[in-house]
């Protein structure tokens, strides 16, 4: 494991990208602060994008979801957000979460606003991911997705990531973290 001093994507972590389109994006650990944004995030997404994310019709979050969601010990729950810097509003998170802080194993989930969808958000979510949860140990992210979220799809393929036959329309996926994810 990764000195928690050393760790590139810890507590300090804050990196501005720039996504295909040209849109400038900053992505950071998410922090309790951040509930209010998460909140009108949610809400900004498309309901087929929710549908996607949540597999269900998804209203508000509760305050206890927003705690829960925001305030992340690092450890067994890590979360990145990433912003449009000049307006600060919330268009992305991505998350693993993990049993105990030696699990090898972490549940992943990813949403991405629907206006910066397809423009490469989602990939690097999920590399600087990838990157955290090596730091910590984790080898291999789980999950579960809807059968017909082809973005999703195709981002894990690309990958190399396992999806599993679909059982109520519902896919299990497996990616190992040991091999290089661009």
């Amino acid at each position: 494991m990764t000195d928690v001093a050393q760790r590139r994507l810890g507590a300090s972590y804050c990196e501005r990208a720039t996504l295909a389109d040209g849109t400038s994006v900053l992505l950071r650990p998410i922090r309790p602060a951040d509930a209010p944004l998460l909140q009108a995030g949610l809400v900004q997404l498309s309901e087929r994008t929710r549908y996607l994310r949540f597999h269900a019709p998804r209203g508000p979050f509760s305050p206890d979801e927003l705690r829960i969601l925001t305030d992340v010990d690092g450890e067994t729950h890590f979360a990145l957000a990433a912003f449009i810097p000049r307006s600060q509003r919330l268009i992305a998170v991505g998350r693993f979460v993990r049993s105990s802080d030696t699990a090898a194993e972490a549940e992943l989930a990813l949403v991405v606003g629907d206006p910066v969808q397809g423009k490469g958000l989602g990939q690097l979510l999920l590399s600087r991911l990838r990157q955290a949860a090596l730091e910590r140990d984790v080898t291999r992210f789980t999950g579960s997705m809807l059968d017909e979220n082809r973005p999703m799809r195709g981002l894990l393929r690309k990958l190399g990531g396992r999806i599993g036959v679909a059982s109520r329309g519902v896919c299990d996926i497996e990616l190992s973290l040991i091999r290089s994810v661009p």
